[in-house]
């Protein structure tokens, strides 16, 4: 079976550092409210942070491989 969780998390992690440098250097065009919270910035730290964690769980807790001796049965 494929385990989805390694190219998920590869995914969110590049593209979360890629919006996250691109709301560093780029104009803020991008603000919420008064405060001027670049989103930019902010999604990107979050789908980096999914990135990390969903690339830790496949690298911490791998499939388990099916046992052929009881397709035998």
């Amino acid at each position: 079976m494929l385990d989805l969780r390694m190219p998920i998390g590869a995914f969110f992690l590049i593209l979360g550092t890629l919006v996250c440098c691109l709301g560093y250097w780029a104009p803020v065009t991008t603000q919420l409210g008064e405060r001027g919270i670049n989103l930019n910035i902010t999604w990107g730290a979050v789908m980096g942070i999914f990135g990390v964690v969903m690339t830790m769980l496949a690298i911490k807790t791998p499939l388990e491989k099916p046992d052929r001796d009881r397709d035998k049965e």
